[in-house]
């Protein structure tokens, strides 16, 4: 595969572009083909070792929303938005999960199983016996953190309004899906769709501090 890279403008532009939209235009809907390029991006998010403890659920049913609404602290993009991801993170990685991993590898790479049997171990070892294990879904859920920061820069890139909620009550959702049996939680949410037309956004113009201050160099 090979493309050309976007410009530095043309990125810089479409980041000023974006901002955490409040009001969505409920008229709108995010077409197939654009929407079928963010779950391609959720799904080449990056993760820790690529094992990818998370999953991503994605609820467009506006009367399904209604009953979300209250778990997230009456946030109207959870009901207005054309679509809304809810980014779980694995509680728990058993040995049966970093064998799917492995499979998964084996299947695009068309290896032997001989090829994976030492990388099995060794991530069974680190993930699941190793000295964090005790932290496992804090570790899942920044790697959640990674996909949701991927998700916001590529709905940016393609003219798409994101709006990333941590405001929420995720055992409600937990309980409501029935995560905990998948063993999953709720880590965050984001709603995806068009701003209201009488959303002007920033204009460009964003409150950030100067690169001075939140960036430094090393000799």
């Amino acid at each position: 595969m090979t493309s050309e890279p976007i410009s530095t403008t043309h990125l810089l532009d479409r980041l000023k572009w974006r901002y955490s939209c409040r009001k969505y235009d409920t008229t709108r809907t995010i077409p197939e083909p654009v929407w079928s390029a963010l779950e391609e991006a959720l799904v080449l998010t990056p993760s820790s070792y690529g094992i990818q403890p998370w999953k991503f659920l994605v609820v467009t049913d506006r009367e399904l929303r209604k009953k979300l609404y209250p778990f997230s602290h009456n946030q109207q993009p959870v009901l207005d938005a054309s679509h809304l991801v809810i980014f779980t993170a694995r509680e728990s990685i058993l040995p049966e999960d970093i064998e799917a991993w492995c499979r998964r590898v084996r299947e695009l790479h068309h290896s032997s199983p001989e090829d994976f049997a030492g990388m099995r171990q060794a991530l069974i070892d680190e993930i699941i016996h190793g000295p964090n294990r005790h932290r496992l879904f804090e570790w899942a859920s920044e790697q959640a953190h990674i996909a949701l920061g991927n998700f916001l820069t590529s709905c940016a890139l393609l003219g798409i309004d994101a709006s990333p909620m941590g405001g929420i009550k995720p055992h409600e959702f937990d309980e409501f899906f029935g995560f905990r049996a998948q063993r999953l939680r709720t880590v965050v949410l984001c709603a995806a769709g068009y701003r209201h037309p009488d959303q002007k956004g920033t204009g460009g113009r964003k409150t950030r501090f100067e690169k001075s201050t939140v960036i430094e160099y090393r000799p």
